[in-house]
C-alpha cells in the first residue's frame, strides 16, 4: 500500500502553490491523508472506502506501482474531496515516515510565495544509469517483468522510497502521459513499458521540462539493500 497526504488549497485548476496557513501544531492524524490500495475488481477507477482509504482499479502488486501512481493522480485532480489541495506527499508506508513536526516544515515550505514544488524528493538520485534488474525477485512471475531487464532510459529521479512531492501542475502531466481512465488501452502500453515508478515519473515530468529539486523535509527512510 502507500500513502498520500496533501497540503496546500486552491482554486480548481490551481498554480502550483496554497495559501492556506500552515498549522504545525496540529496532530498528524488530522492531516489529510489517504492510504491507496489497488484493487483491479472494482467497476469504477477509484473507490472510496472508510478509514481514509482509497482503492484504485489498479494492480496492488510490485509490478502495479507505476500504475498506482497514475491512477492515484487522476483521483486527486479528479474527485471533489481532493479540490482545494495543491500538492500530494507520496510516501510508503514501509520504506519512510514523516511526523507531525516535519509535516508542519514541509507545509511552511510549500507556502513560500516564491517555492518552486512541483517536483520535489527527500532523496534525489541524479544518475543516467541504474541495476536494470533491481526488480527480478520482486514481481510476480507471471509478470510482464518477470525476468524482463528494464531497457528505458535513466535520467535523474525522485527516490520513490525516500518520498516525493508533486504539484497539480505535475500530476496534470503524469495524467496527459497515461490517460488510463480514459483510454483503458494506455494501461496495457504503461504495464509493458514502465517499471519502476519512480523512474517514470521523473521521465514524464522530465518531457515537461519539470525536474527533481532535492529537499531535506525530514523523512525518515531506510535505504533498500
Amino acid at each position: 500500500s502507500g500513502r498520500a497526504s496533501g497540503s496546500g488549497s486552491r482554486p480548481r485548476r490551481p498554480a502550483p502553490t496554497g495559501r492556506v496557513a500552515p498549522n504545525p501544531a496540529k496532530p498528524l492524524s488530522q492531516v489529510p491523508h489517504v492510504i491507496l490500495v489497488g484493487d483491479a475488481t472494482i467497476p469504477e477507477p477509484f473507490e472510496v472506502r472508510p478509514r481514509n482509504v482509497l482503492a484504485l482499479r489498479c494492480d496492488d502488486s510490485y509490478e502495479g506501482l507505476p500504475e498506482k501512481i497514475i491512477f492515484a493522480a487522476h483521483a486527486v485532480r479528479r474527485l471533489d474531496r481532493f479540490a482545494r489541495f495543491t500538492h500530494a506527499l507520496k510516501i510508503d508506508d514501509h520504506d519512510a515516515a514523516v511526523d507531525a513536526d516535519a509535516f508542519g516544515r514541509l507545509h511552511a515550505h510549500i507556502l513560500k510565495p516564491a517555492a518552486q514544488w512541483d517536483f520535489v524528493g527527500q532523496r534525489v538520485i541524479r544518475s543516467y544509469a541504474g541495476n536494470r534488474r533491481w526488480h527480478f525477485d520482486k514481481v510476480s512471475r507471471d509478470s510482464h517483468w518477470h525476468e524482463r531487464p528494464y531497457v528505458g532510459p535513466y535520467l535523474p529521479w525522485a527516490d520513490g522510497a525516500a518520498s516525493y512531492v508533486l504539484s497539480a501542475r505535475s500530476m496534470d502531466v503524469l495524467i496527459a502521459a497515461f490517460p488510463v481512465v480514459d483510454a483503458p488501452h494506455m494501461l496495457t502500453i504503461l504495464r509493458k513499458t514502465e517499471i519502476y515508478e519512480d523512474i517514470m515519473v521523473a521521465k514524464i515530468l522530465h518531457s515537461a521540462e519539470i525536474e527533481p529539486r532535492e529537499q531535506d523535509y525530514g523523512a525518515n527512510w531506510t535505504p533498500e539493500p
